[in-house]
């Protein structure tokens, strides 16, 4: 670019920022007739609106989005809302370190546009507003900027847009980056504080229900539009194929337009698979032209796919074309084809049906929503079943008339969108000043399944009755479908504002690491909710782990929290040690119940517990909850035996711990007056490395077959054994001063 160029262009961007700080009097007509002078928003107009409506269009000016994509629904949808609804005059807000888009301009030149920053200065608490984030996934923003302080107040609402939750979906395919997860969770919390989630499509709108657990009568469905360009052509078709001719000499009339995109999901690899299997006179009559931006090694690797189905010489790749381009395809189309697995709305087929252009899509998602008719649908997943519909398509394409293809389009204009959108935002702003008093919301950190843990499936339990009370987000130290990660939670609070209480549940193994160093960092902000008082063997797994633990003597430790004498006792090679702590008197427990806020155990005797450790600690007695009514029987895991008696059941890991050696000898007696009798051990862990393992009975009972080890089990199997066992024994050798989960389910269970 030349020196002039530059700045010229320099120029230009200066005048763009000078008039969005300083806007001037209105002088020209808009393009759509509109008196600026009457739709302007002055500052003082702007002091007064009560409630105010302000609209975030930063969206509009991301360079990742183009012309395309989130970037131009949000501006149709502004537009099309100042045209349906002039008189509302919303107060339409930018980044004024980005360049403002040349379509943008009218709204410029109107007095609509502001930076955002300077429209938050007319934001008064006492006042309501109304915040509508049309595009609360922008990455390249935190959250905090998304959802600016200054409109979280209690007087304030919040409405955004959300248009999929693809990568939430498809996870393996679009968040492998662990931060990059992190930050697209953390922007999902946007989504799920919204007082409303305006989403373009059912299908849309029920993702946001099943997988943010956001209440459906705080959904609504916007839809999404197609713009005024894409209809029949005025000339007829004829004049449009010329002009494609034109700009691809290889093509031929009759060709099936694929608009498309270098993503798996669009599914390229499969048509070009089902393509090569029509038959290669309907190919050569009928091309097929694949349209969407390309890079010169995504070009190369379909002509290399298409060269593998036999179709180089009739699939061809323009990469991305202009509107005017892309609407002259569309109508002289012989078939409009749109294969993808999963879309939040579907555009390429509204545009098409606009056009009155035939058109075939994936039978999935949203895709649904728009072609009713299942004979203009087809599996997406089956080239066979694809290759037959396309065959079908060009033999004898769907037959509808101009009427049939206006009454599919018509919800799908940006004047619908528009009217929906308004009908949300007014009934938000109108509720405004009566706004209930918010719940209450909780971060819980725990453990969540999958992770094998007894801590885990309580707490999946316990957030499940909570949420009925409060507004609950889970945190956990692994990945879990419907959970955050704890390392997410600064960003939480950033974002989002400060949890009312944060819950932290403990427990006596490795799966509660990270829990115990969020506890170190964030000293006197939880309630500890304590599984187990006991923590040695948690402990021992944070000291001997790679983490900010192994900078820590654990002797420096043990003599800051109890005494330097106290330390010397312990074995320097095992500082750790259960059996060494219980002799001595310390359960490792001191150092949690100084960095909690309070403390909730199960037991009276857990309570007494924590009052050694820590005579000054608030405490709590909340008994553990058995499920209330009988769980789902499932198949009898006896139904292979012939012993038909009494089933004595020990649930849990098998270790010494659960006195293993007491329970078989004690079952050894009982067997010969019961021969029938069976005793499962069911759970982790091995009799061989048990003191139990050298008993003789061991053999004798297994050759009987009255001993029975299924191991660790599948929740399934876990409740079928507690349906067929008529006792439950849970012996205790030491105590951590817990109470006994498997004792709870067997309850629960009737035994």
């Amino acid at each position: 670019m030349s020196s002039e160029a530059l700045a010229l262009l320099g120029r230009s961007v200066t005048r763009i920022e000078r008039r969005l700080e300083f806007p001037p009097p209105p002088l020209l007509p808009l393009p759509d007739g509109t008196d600026q002078s009457a739709s302007a928003v002055t500052d003082a107009q702007l002091r007064r609106s009560v409630p105010g409506v302000m609209w975030d269009l930063r969206a509009v000016q991301n360079p990742h989005n183009g012309e395309r994509g989130i970037a131009r629904y949000v501006f149709e949808q502004a537009m099309a809302h100042r045209r349906e609804f002039p008189e509302d005059a919303p107060t339409y807000t930018v980044d004024s370190l980005l360049p403002v888009p040349g379509r943008m301009w009218p709204l410029l030149a109107a007095g609509h546009l502001r930076p955002l920053e300077r429209a938050l200065r007319y934001v008064d608490s006492s006042e309501p507003w109304l915040w509508y984030l049309t595009s609360p996934i922008e990455l390249e923003y935190s959250t905090r900027d998304l959802w600016p302080f200054g409109l979280r107040r209690e007087t304030h609402r919040m409405a955004v847009t959300c248009y999929d939750l693809i990568p939430w979906l498809y996870p393996d395919r679009y968040l492998r980056d662990r931060h990059q997860r992190a930050a697209y969770q953390t922007h999902l919390q946007l989504v799920r504080q919204a007082d409303r989630v305006l989403c373009i499509s059912r299908s849309c709108a029920d993702d946001v229900a099943r997988l943010l657990d956001v209440p459906t009568n705080r959904i609504e469905i916007i839809g999404g539009g197609v713009s005024s360009a894409f209809g029949p052509p005025k000339s007829g078709a004829h004049a449009a194929w010329l002009q494609v001719k034109k700009a691809l000499p290889r093509i031929v009339e009759g060709y099936v337009l694929f608009p498309g995109g270098m993503d798996v999901r669009k599914n390229f690899e499969r048509t070009i698979a089902a393509y090569g299997k029509l038959p290669v006179r309907l190919r050569e009559q009928h091309h097929m032209l694949f349209v969407c931006s390309v890079t010169d090694s995504e070009r190369a690797h379909l002509m290399s796919l298409a060269r593998k189905s036999g179709v180089e010489s009739t699939f061809h790749v323009p990469g991305f074309v202009s509107d005017e381009m892309l609407v002259a395809m569309y109508q002289s189309a012989r078939l409009v084809w749109f294969p993808s697995i999963y879309e939040g709305f579907g555009l390429p087929v509204v545009e098409a049906l606009a056009c009155h252009t035939p058109v075939l899509c994936a039978d999935s998602s949203s895709l649904v929503e728009l072609l009713p008719d299942p004979g203009m649908r087809f599996d997406p997943l089956d080239i066979v079943a694809m290759a037959a519909a396309l065959e079908r398509g060009l033999r004898t394409p769907p037959d509808l008339n101009a009427a049939e293809y206006d009454s599919l389009v018509a919800p799908h204009t940006w004047e619908e969108v528009a009217r929906r959108t308004h009908a949300v935002l007014q009934e938000l702003a109108e509720r405004t000043r009566t706004r209930p008093p918010p719940r209450r919301r909780i971060a819980y950190i725990t453990p969540w399944p999958p992770a094998r843990s007894g801590v885990a499936g309580y707490s999946h339990q316990l957030v499940a009755a909570l949420r009925s009370h409060v507004d609950v987000t889970v945190l956990s130290p692994t990945d879990a479908p419907d959970a955050e990660h704890i390392e997410a939670f600064d960003a939480l609070e950033a974002s989002c504002g400060a949890f009312d209480t944060v819950i932290a549940a403990i427990g006596n193994s490795d799966h509660h690491v990270a829990i115990l160093e969020f506890l170190r960092k964030h000293p006197d902000r939880c309630v500890v909710h304590a599984h187990d008082v006991r923590l040695t063997g948690l402990y021992s797994s944070w000291l001997t782990g790679d983490g900010a633990s192994s900078t820590i003597d654990p002797h420096e430790l043990l003599s800051a929290l109890y005494s330097p004498a106290y330390a010397e006792l312990i074995e320097r090679s095992q500082p750790v040690n259960h059996v060494m702590a219980e002799r001595l008197g310390h359960w490792w427990f001191k150092e949690v119940a100084e960095l909690s806020q309070k403390i909730v155990v199960h037991s009276k005797f857990a309570a007494e517990v924590v009052h050694l450790e820590c005579p000054t600690a608030e405490v709590h007695v909340i008994p553990l909850a058995i499920r209330s009514g009988q769980p789902i029987r499932y198949e009898d895991p006896m139904s292979a035996s012939d012993r038909l008696g009494p089933v004595i059941a020990s649930m849990g890991v098998i270790s010494d711990t659960k006195d293993i050696s007491t329970l078989i000898r004690a079952f050894s007696i009982f067997e010969l007056d019961h021969p029938q009798a069976v005793l499962a051990l069911v759970g982790d862990g091995r009799l061989a490395d048990t003191s139990a393992g050298r008993l003789p009975d061991i053999d004798i009972l297994r050759r009987k077959g009255a001993l029975v080890e299924p191991g660790d089990v599948s929740d399934e199997q876990y409740w079928a054994w507690l349906g067929r066992a008529d006792v439950v024994v849970q012996l205790r050798a030491t105590t951590n001063a817990e109470a006994s989960g498997a004792l709870a389910d067997g309850f629960a269970a009737g035994a």
